[in-house]
C-alpha cells in the first residue's frame, strides 16, 4: 500500500482508472461513447470505458482525429496539458461533438486557463475520488470537464452529479 501511496503523489504515476460509479452516471447522460482516446486496451471485454472505438498509447491519440462523443481520462503527468489542448482543439474544430474529460482540478495551471476556463463547463466533484482496485483516495480533487454545445448534456450531468459545484462556460 505504501508503494501505491508514493506513486500517487509522484509525477511518475500517471494512469488513474476512472471509478465505475462515475462512468455509470456518464452513461446515463451520454450512453455509450463513440471514442475513448486514452484506453489501456482495444479489447472491449477488458476496456474500462464503454466506447465504440478505443485508441491506445501505441496509436497516439494526440496525432489522430477525434469524433462524436468522447470520454477521456488522460495520463495525469506533465503531458496532461497536451491532452486538454487536443480536446479543446478537436471540439472547436467540430471534429468531436462532445468531449468529457476527467482531470485533476488544477486551477492554478496554464493548461487549465488556456483550455478550460471560458471553453468548457466544469463539474468540481465533491471529495476525492478513489481510483483503482485498492480504492485509495487520490491526493488531489477531481473535475469533469465538458466541451459541449448542448445544454441538454449539462442538464443531465447536473442531475447525475447533484453535489458537484458547476461552473458553466460563458455563452
Amino acid at each position: 500500500m505504501a508503494g501505491y501511496s508514493n506513486a500517487a503523489t509522484s509525477s511518475g504515476f500517471q494512469n488513474w482508472e476512472t471509478p465505475q460509479w462515475v462512468l455509470e452516471k456518464l452513461y446515463m447522460v451520454f450512453g455509450r461513447f463513440d471514442l475513448d482516446p486514452c484506453s489501456p486496451t482495444r479489447d472491449s471485454r477488458r476496456a474500462p470505458v464503454r466506447a465504440k472505438v478505443r485508441f491506445t498509447e501505441e496509436e497516439d491519440a494526440l496525432r489522430l482525429s477525434w469524433f462524436g462523443k468522447v470520454f477521456m481520462n488522460p495520463p495525469y503527468g506533465r503531458e496532461l496539458s497536451h491532452w486538454t489542448s487536443k480536446a479543446r482543439e478537436e471540439f472547436l474544430s467540430g471534429n468531436a461533438k462532445t468531449i468529457v474529460g476527467l482531470v485533476p482540478a488544477r486551477t492554478d495551471t496554464k493548461w487549465w486557463h488556456r483550455d478550460i476556463t471560458a471553453h468548457a463547463t466544469v463539474f468540481f466533484l465533491k471529495g476525492r475520488l478513489s481510483f483503482g482496485k485498492e480504492g485509495q483516495s487520490a491526493p488531489f480533487p477531481s473535475a469533469l470537464i465538458i466541451w459541449s454545445r448542448g445544454g441538454k448534456d449539462i442538464q443531465g450531468l447536473r442531475k447525475q452529479f447533484p453535489e458537484a459545484q458547476v461552473v458553466d462556460k460563458p455563452i
